[in-house]
């Protein structure tokens, strides 16, 4: 072809919507094999590429993988892969999870941005709406929140600058080191030692307030 937009058109004319057009590629190897490719090239150099490989079933030849490649000056990698069982590797041949990313670089690998509050959301079974989040926090651009909602609405963990702010009661599994000072931000509330051992003529199991200083005594 020596023109823009032409090349080969596979077209159904059956009236009605009831046929469609397919492109076929039929390879018999064994496993681990190309069984077809879709080759790009600019100006006879190979910049690009759509590989289709046989899977490991070499006795029913029922599975295959697809691989996309690209070219960074003139040496195609494969980029990305969709494996049989659906797992899909970005820079990984071998992808161990629905989506798995590889870079050997530090501090490189996913980025998520585009709005205010980026969020990554987790759900269980089919529920389709996030019941916890992590990202962004909605209304501190400069702080990073943990929330038991898809938005902003049930802030649990609040990570800033300045330091972690828990909403509700931190409790600790096992031993807590901390680099800076506890601060309790309402009255009323402290350390909560109920889950310890009583102690003979106690009053109270909550810790909640704490005074530090010198104090003379007038005779």
């Amino acid at each position: 072809t020596d023109a823009n937009n032409e090349g080969i058109k596979l077209n159904s004319t059956l009236s009605g919507g009831s046929s469609y057009p397919v492109f076929e590629m039929e390879a018999n190897r064994g496993v681990g094999n190309t069984l077809g490719k879709l080759v790009q090239k600019w100006n006879g150099t190979q910049v690009a590429s759509i590989q289709f490989s046989s899977g490991t079933d070499g006795t029913n030849k029922d599975d295959a993988h697809i691989h996309f490649n690209t070219a960074s000056a003139g040496t195609v990698i494969e980029r990305m892969k969709i494996a049989s069982t659906g797992n899909i590797g970005i820079n990984e041949t071998s992808p161990q999870q629905l989506l798995h990313v590889h870079n050997d670089t530090n501090y490189q690998g996913i980025l998520i941005n585009g709005n205010g509050a980026p969020r990554i959301a987790f759900a269980r079974s089919t529920t389709t709406t996030g019941e916890w989040s992590v990202g962004i926090d909605g209304t501190n651009g400069t702080q990073f929140v943990i929330n038991n909602s898809n938005d902003n609405s049930a802030r649990k963990v609040i990570v800033s600058s300045s330091g972690l702010t828990a909403a509700g009661t931190l409790v600790a599994g096992g031993h807590c080191t901390a680099y800076g000072n506890f601060i309790v931000g309402t009255a009323g509330n402290g350390i909560d030692f109920s889950a310890a051992g009583n102690a003979g003529g106690m009053t109270s199991e909550l810790l909640d307030d704490y005074e530090e200083g010198s104090y003379t005594a007038n005779f």
